[in-house]
């Protein structure tokens, strides 16, 4: 996908004038600030210099996904627990409660990201992550029966509403940022932006892939063992508490990670009446919404897959076989995401958007037509589908969105993608307790019905606002 130059508004124009005459006049307070920060931060400032001689760009994003990963693969671990572990009302109510949340903070959380930026946020992130998980494993001691299990899990879920669309959020300017900052420093005078952010979303997913594959594996081979050893009880409540490992293991990593310089190159702090202007100003624009079908669907299709499968999973086949279910999952994001990459320039991103929602509306139809799948490891077939709808998610959903929302815009698109998903995955938990699988499953059907259709509006809007500007400077 060829990329455009957005115009510029005379808003924006006089913004960027007043920084710069801002920047004038306190460079050398700057500085001296700067000297003064050096000598009293004698170890930051080593491994400030250390991290910009040793760590590349490249490198850095690595760590960065990594940590990033670590975080989200436990997060994802555990949260499929909570079906066998939390009474059938706490599960319901509370994460309806927390996909709620997570819509309200979600409108907030570019905002919170462009003011820590990429680094602070997602180390706020894992310390908030480690809240939930003491809060989900005090669940687990106190067991389903008690009352006491409610205001527990509440406490996590209040925490949690705050870390997950602050993380999330936080991938759309890293990816932006670095595959900026990678072509500007790019030797080869064919790259692009569009196909650096299209492999660094593809190496994202990858590695997500293989840290659950890592973080799954693990876990099923945990349980297992202690199931046998004491019983599946007690290997739950060594599993949740020795988990958490992982987080304290992702905030060592982001020790050594760099902060991507911003995009648009911007020095000046963003109030936050700015930072909630900037993003009613993207909710204005349509084509956020048209695109939004895909996180809407992939929200819809993780939460039902949860609702519907995960106690299907545990009656039939133990629960361990969570874990093994989830590990095939992530085998189909390993194998999928760089070779998408490496078609989308050639193929364009509509084949794979069909592809997606194909994708979605078959898992309601073999639901229906084959149900018996679901009492054996034939289950696993939705787990698979999963694998197939977050690599087109991550690799093709994702860019565009850039595509359309690039630079300044990154974390807004990000956060909005964030409330359009956590709101479906609400609804789902919400619709869950009165409505049978079969039900919520004709939810999923319609809404990837649009997904195409949305895509292809969002597409030709875009072109015709690329046409305008072009006749403009013209």
């Amino acid at each position: 996908m060829a990329q455009h130059a957005n115009p510029v508004s005379t808003e924006e124009a006089c913004t960027v004038a007043h920084s710069a005459s801002e920047s004038c006049n306190s460079e050398s307070s700057d500085a001296e600030r700067s000297v003064t920060s050096d000598s009293d931060c004698g170890i930051g400032s080593s491994l400030s210099r250390w991290k910009e001689t040793h760590i590349s760009w490249i490198g850095s994003y690595y760590l960065m996904i990594i940590s990033h990963v670590l975080g989200v693969a436990l997060k994802n671990q555990l949260f499929e627990y909570t079906r066998v572990v939390l009474a059938t009302n706490v599960f319901s109510l509370g994460n309806g409660l927390l996909f709620t949340l997570n819509v309200a903070a979600s409108f907030f959380a570019g905002a919170i990201v462009s003011q820590l930026g990429c680094v602070g946020s997602q180390v706020l992130g894992h310390v908030l992550m480690l809240g939930f998980v003491a809060c989900l494993s005090l669940c687990v001691f106190v067991g389903k029966e008690e009352s006491l299990q409610f205001p527990l899990y509440l406490t996590g879920v209040l925490i949690a509403s705050i870390a997950q669309p602050v993380e999330n959020t936080m991938m759309g300017p890293l990816v932006e940022r670095t595959s900026q900052v990678l072509v500007a420093e790019s030797k080869d005078l064919d790259a692009t932006v569009s196909s650096a952010r299209a492999s660094l979303m593809a190496t994202f997913t990858v590695c997500v892939s293989c840290t659950h594959i890592v973080v799954n594996f693990s876990t099923g081979s945990l349980l297992k063992a202690l199931e046998r050893a004491r019983g599946q009880e007690f290997g739950i409540k060594v599993m949740f508490p020795a988990l958490s490992l992982f987080i304290f293991l992702a905030l060592a990593i982001m020790m050594i990670v760099r902060e991507p310089p911003a995009a648009d190159e911007r020095k000046e702090r963003k109030s936050m009446r700015r930072e909630v202007r900037n993003m009613c100003r993207l909710w204005q624009d349509p084509r956020i919404w048209l695109l939004g079908f895909a996180p809407l669907s992939l929200g819809l299709a993780n939460a039902w897959k949860l609702v519907a499968l995960s106690g299907e999973a545990k009656e039939h086949l133990g629960a361990s076989a969570v874990a093994y279910l989830l590990l095939a999952q992530s085998l189909g994001q390993v194998i999928l995401p760089k070779p998408i990459a490496c078609l989308l320039s050639r193929t364009g991103a509509a084949v794979w958007m069909g592809l997606g929602a194909l994708n979605y509306l078959l898992m309601p139809v073999i639901y229906w037509t084959a149900n018996s799948l679901t009492q054996g490891w034939g289950i696993m077939t939705w787990y698979v589908m999963m694998g197939v709808a977050w690599s087109i998610y991550d690799v093709v959903a994702r860019s565009v969105v850039l595509e359309h929302f690039p630079k300044e815009q990154s974390g807004y698109a990000f956060a909005t993608m964030n409330v359009q998903m956590f709101s479906t995955q609400a609804v789902m938990f919400f619709l869950g307790r009165k409505r049978t699988p079969g039900e919520l499953a004709a939810v999923m059907l319609v809404v990837s019905a649009c997904m195409l259709p949305g895509y292809v509006v969002a597409e030709s809007l875009r072109k015709r606002i690329v046409g305008q500007a072009e006749r403009s400077d013209a």
